[in-house]
């Protein structure tokens, strides 16, 4: 009997803290992930999209199109509480990267305005010494987990483990 009544208690509890801690606030969260530097659209089989390819509508992705359902999104949601998050991977996969590096990442990611990104495994192809320079010319929070830069004098400290937004005054 001590445990029902225990239970029946601690369901009272929780009914009163969930309708006194529920508020109208609606986040709303859009993501990109392993974007891999694609700037152009791209077919279903990974290739770059040739104009008529992509004139018949059988391609997808690429910047323009990217940016074009993140403004439309931000803009729906006109309340304003949404974030633009990245989980990693933006390096590589394209001849835009091989030719401008991260530096072609920062600049679209910037004029995004990506509220925070997330480090991949490619981030590090190239070495610490450019992703340090895409650290340095990002205007956004970068945060990283599964990896230690501790040894690394440049990159020590520069990637937190997680980063606290406030979005609608929550």
């Amino acid at each position: 009997m001590k445990h029902l009544l225990l239970g029946a208690t601690a369901l009272t509890l929780c009914a009163g803290f969930s309708s006194a801690a529920h508020a109208d606030f609606t986040l709303n969260i859009l993501h990109i992930n392993d974007f891999h530097s694609r700037f152009d659209p791209i077919t279903d089989s990974d290739s770059n999209c040739d104009a008529e390819t992509d004139a018949a509508g059988e391609c997808f992705g690429g910047i323009a199109r990217l940016k074009t359902i993140i403004d439309d999104t931000r803009a729906k949601y006109a309340d304003g509480n949404s974030l633009l998050l990245s989980a990693g991977d933006n390096f590589q996969g394209s001849l835009y990267y091989t030719t401008y590096k991260s530096k072609v990442v920062s600049d679209f990611f910037n004029q995004m305005g990506f509220d925070v990104v997330a480090t991949g495994n490619h981030e590090f192809d190239d070495g610490p010494e450019e992703f340090m320079k895409f650290i340095d010319a990002a205007e956004f929070p970068i945060i990283g987990g599964n990896f230690d830069v501790t040894r690394d004098p440049n990159l020590a400290g520069k990637i937190k483990g997680s980063f606290v937004v406030e979005v609608g005054g929550e």
